[in-house]
């Protein structure tokens, strides 16, 4: 009796599963649906993440953006960021207000369009909607994308582009894809949104459009990318950076400052960037599928669908690579996973596509009425718990400690205010690589109080302390800026007053390893001579540590 079965499910459905036959893809009115089902959910996921205390990053962000209108690409480029994003976010604060949430919320819709992207994208080549759910239910629910999708930089809008870019690249390589000319541009129109958010997505989507050309070559010559789609691709490359320059050749000039935790440690770093396991599950099942065909001598199913896992797994697996060997042997110091993020949606697209590989594969006697749905749905608990197993990320629903950044900036500064009586000094040590620009420089400098007020954008925005001084690095200037500010007597005190002398600091250190520096910058015939009669109390705030020092007047 010949095998039937549902289009929409993705399973067998011709009257012999060994003929060649075209994929049927679920409806597009289906398929937006469930992609605003999954976007929906991603966005959930994401905005319950939105509470937590900006970081540095952020609360660059929030400078960049609270200055006139002129100032907000000076002040993107000083933190080493092209303008658009700041541009954009601006627009964005300006009509919906600027509260923590808000200005997370363009990377959770950024992330939940993803998600939904994926849903419509891996469902098409698949032609299984519930592949297509798994793909986005797996970017979803993903440690690293939560993180992103619920941080105000631009990074989330990458992963939108690369998504779309791929998405592109898929489209143009199958056969049966119609509206090439549109594929095309669309293809250039992401490229170029994506490095004008942020110039290192240029890795990424230069992976994405050489691993296209060459996968459209070898999957049919018919259908091969024409030279205008690299043309154009490239066009939109040296267009983005051609406005972008300013920043990209200072960024380039300043290159080694991110040699602190750009540089990979070990090879072992490439299995810890994504969760590879999760990829490798069902290649593996896939594998012992095609071994049991054999065995049995049956002919596989011939669903002339396009394999699209090896293309995003050769993608995934070329861009890693070319990271870290870039920041190993090169001197490029890029070896950070948000410099790479374009990547994160094509490993849960490749697991997901390969899950339906798997399925295709699988032996006569495994193939029955309704086998699409229950080998769909067994392959999504399996990815699906298997991730939230592999990140732990049950635990950051669980438990309300457990925080993405640990930086508790709107903690700290709350709890210093509350404390400090007014003249006190405050001096502010946010860990930044120019922190220790401002010792190589003459106040009479012009760039010495545009360099001063970047180092304390921190304490400058939405968690402000007035007065504040920046600090060097802790590692290279603390007993400097300790003997500095110890010297100098506090501003509330007058000669004839004898009580002690109240300073405060904020570092951007967490608590034990802030007492063992400052142990090793007082050490007896090293410190400074008011050291003595100064007793420090810290209070910690995840990786912040807030410092009181009460130096007596005797």
């Amino acid at each position: 009796m010949a095998e039937q079965a549902d289009d929409a499910t993705g399973a067998i459905n011709d009257k012999n599963p060994l003929e060649p036959h075209e994929v049927i893809r679920p409806s597009w009115p289906w398929l937006l649906l469930l992609g605003s089902a999954v976007a929906v959910l991603s966005a959930i996921i994401r905005i319950a993440e939105c509470g937590e205390s900006l970081w540095v990053d952020e609360l660059h962000s929030a400078w960049a953006i609270a200055g006139r209108w002129d100032q907000v690409a000076a002040r993107a480029a000083a933190g080493n960021q092209t303008p658009w994003y700041f541009w954009l976010l601006r627009v964005w604060t300006n009509t919906l207000g600027s509260s923590e949430l808000m200005l997370r919320m363009p990377s959770v819709l950024a992330l939940a369009a993803t998600s939904g992207v994926l849903v419509v994208a891996a469902a098409r080549a698949s032609g299984r909607w519930m592949i297509g759910v798994l793909a986005g239910g797996l970017l979803a629910i993903d440690l690293n994308a939560i993180y992103f999708g619920s941080e105000a930089r631009s990074y989330g809008l990458v992963i939108l582009s690369a998504t779309i870019a791929v998405w592109a690249a898929v489209e143009l390589a199958d056969p049966h894809s119609a509206g090439r000319n549109r594929w095309r541009w669309t293809l250039w129109l992401a490229c170029l949104f994506g490095l004008l958010m942020h110039p290192t997505a240029g890795l990424v989507l230069a992976v994405v459009v050489a691993a296209g050309w060459i996968w459209s070559r070898l999957a049919d010559a018919a259908t091969a990318w024409k030279a205008i789609v690299l043309v154009g691709s490239a066009a939109a490359a040296v267009g983005a950076f051609a406005v972008n320059a300013f920043v990209v050749s200072r960024v380039w000039q300043q290159r080694d400052h991110w040699n602190t935790f750009g540089v990979p440690q070990s090879a072992w770093d490439l299995w810890t960037m994504w969760p590879w396991t999760i990829v490798a599950i069902p290649i593996g099942v896939w594998a012992i599928a095609v071994l049991a065909a054999r065995c049995f001598g049956e002919q596989p199913q011939n669903r002339q669908r396009l394999q699209v896992w090896p293309f995003l797994l050769s993608v995934v697996l070329a861009g890693t690579l070319a990271c870290w060997l870039l920041a190993s042997y090169a001197g490029v110091p890029m070896w950070h996973r948000r410099y790479i993020v374009g990547l994160m949606p094509l490993v849960a697209w490749a697991t997901a596509d390969a899950w339906a590989a798997a399925i295709d594969r699988l032996p006569r006697r495994l193939r029955f009425r309704g086998a699409g749905v229950v080998w769909g749905a067994l392959a999504m608990v399996v990815a699906l718990m298997g991730l939230l197993y592999d990140q732990q990320t049950a635990t950051l629903w669980r438990d309300n400690r457990v925080t993405l950044r640990a930086e508790d900036w709107r903690g700290a500064a709350a709890w210093l205010n509350q404390r400090r009586a007014p003249g006190e000094p405050v001096y502010v040590g946010a860990e930044l690589i120019e922190s220790n620009q401002l010792a190589e420089l003459d106040p009479a400098d012009p760039q010495y109080e545009s360099i001063r007020q970047y180092l304390l954008f921190p304490v400058s925005g939405p968690y402000a302390i007035e007065g504040a001084e920046p600090l060097g690095l802790a590692a290279q200037s603390m007993r400097h800026d300790l003997r500095k500010m110890l010297t100098d007597a506090p501003e509330n005190h007058s000669p004839e007053d004898r009580s002690p002398d109240v300073r405060w600091m904020i570092y951007r250190i967490a608590e034990p390893q802030l007492n063992q520096l400052y142990l090793h910058a007082n050490q007896p015939t090293l410190a400074a001579p008011a050291i003595r009669f100064t007793e420090g109390m810290t209070q910690g705030f995840g990786a912040l540590t807030v410092v009181r020092l009460e130096t007596r007047r005797d």
